[in-house]
């Protein structure tokens, strides 16, 4: 499988393009807040922030068809309280430039601006 596709996106939207637009754009946004709550809470040694943002990203993730950023994110969620924060920004920084290419080229795809 790629970097995501939209099929359980498309059949939410039963075709209409612009809730798909609609859908995609929040996706977008939330992603873009959790990365953000993430790195703070990397930053403040703030587990219950990395794990409330994972949480969320890591559905988004899935309605998006994205199983290596999943995957990766719901590791994060998992060992959120069970390793150190150390090793959590190792998987972060791993699974970040996947998520933000997977931004850019949902956005692009769907012609957002």
């Amino acid at each position: 499988m790629g970097l995501y596709n939209l099929d359980r996106i498309n059949k939410i939207a039963k075709g209409d393009t612009g809730f798909t637009s609609k859908l995609v754009y929040a996706f977008i946004q939330e992603a873009t807040k959790d990365l953000e709550h993430i790195e703070q809470g990397i930053r403040n040694e703030d587990n219950n922030m990395i794990y409330n943002a994972t949480h969320r990203l890591k559905s988004s993730l899935a309605l998006f068809n994205s199983e290596k950023s999943h995957q990766k994110i719901t590791l994060i969620n998992n060992l959120v309280n069970k390793v150190s924060i150390q090793e959590i920004e190792v998987i972060f920084i791993e699974v970040k430039p996947l998520i933000e290419n997977l931004l850019k080229k949902i956005k692009k795809e769907v012609n957002l601006k």
